[in-house]
């Protein structure tokens, strides 16, 4: 092993000193088009995080409702892709589970009071399972990017 030839300035400090990180609550939105033709109880979908470096929060959803009325409303997630685990509920964690009252078509329906926040680690992918009591949910069938 090779000595370090850097000089030492100061001396240790008793406590670890802070360091710069980056700001992780910042607000952001990862905005979809409301104009989905598709309707159901539910959807599953992955969400990508391509992001080299840092981790995404995800704290809320908003989703579009076909209804003025009340709905039970449930999130439920899982590490990696959805697809092969449509039927396997054992290998997904419910994270929102709550009645919500519907902003009718179009108008986006915030989940988002007693929603577990979901890490999505840099360069993964994390799967996502909205679903209501009713087959109000209206979704389209896209890849973005």
């Amino acid at each position: 092993m090779v000595p370090s030839l850097s000089p030492v300035t100061q001396a240790p400090s008793e406590r670890p000193t802070p360091h710069a990180v980056a700001n992780y609550h910042e607000r952001k939105s990862l905005t979809s088009t409301f104009n989905g033709f598709n309707g159901s109880y539910g959807s599953m979908f992955d969400v990508t995080n391509v992001h080299a470096v840092e981790d995404i929060v995800i704290r809320s959803l908003d989703i579009n409702a076909n209804t003025t009325k009340t709905v039970w409303a449930e999130v439920w997630t899982k590490p990696d892709t959805f697809r092969g685990y449509e039927h396997k509920q054992a290998k997904w964690k419910r994270i929102f589970g709550t009645l919500v009252h519907g902003a009718g078509l179009g108008k986006p329906l915030r989940l988002a009071e007693n929603f577990e926040p979901v890490v999505l680690r840099a360069g993964l992918t994390q799967a996502l399972y909205v679903t209501l009591d009713q087959p109000v949910l209206k979704y389209s069938n896209a890849v973005g990017k």
